[in-house]
């Protein structure tokens, strides 16, 4: 992002004193710091079997190609039949 544009989901605010702050509406996470991306999402998410079936068969191609498509990171949690998805705010919806 260049110098006068935000990165998505960013807001500029001003406290009451005059300080510049930064608020990231989606997660709710708040920075003194001029944001240059936006902040990793974390999201655990409940799988049917047939799902998890689905993802992880041949050698996980399933997986891999949800990873690449949505540029999220998936961690299976297959006994309990659960995903945690972290990322992007965008990759995480």
């Amino acid at each position: 992002a260049s110098k006068s544009t935000l990165p998505e989901g960013w807001v500029e605010g001003t406290t009451p004193e005059g300080y510049t702050y930064y608020w990231h509406t989606p997660s709710g996470t708040s920075s003194w710091e001029r944001p240059q991306e936006p902040p990793a999402i974390q999201k655990v998410v409940k799988l049917s079997p047939q799902v998890v079936s689905s993802l992880l068969t041949s050698r996980r191609a399933g997986l891999s190609k949800l990873q690449v498509d949505s540029s999220a990171s998936v961690e299976m949690h297959t006994t309990r039949g659960m995903a945690t998805v972290s990322g992007s705010a965008r990759a995480v919806d």
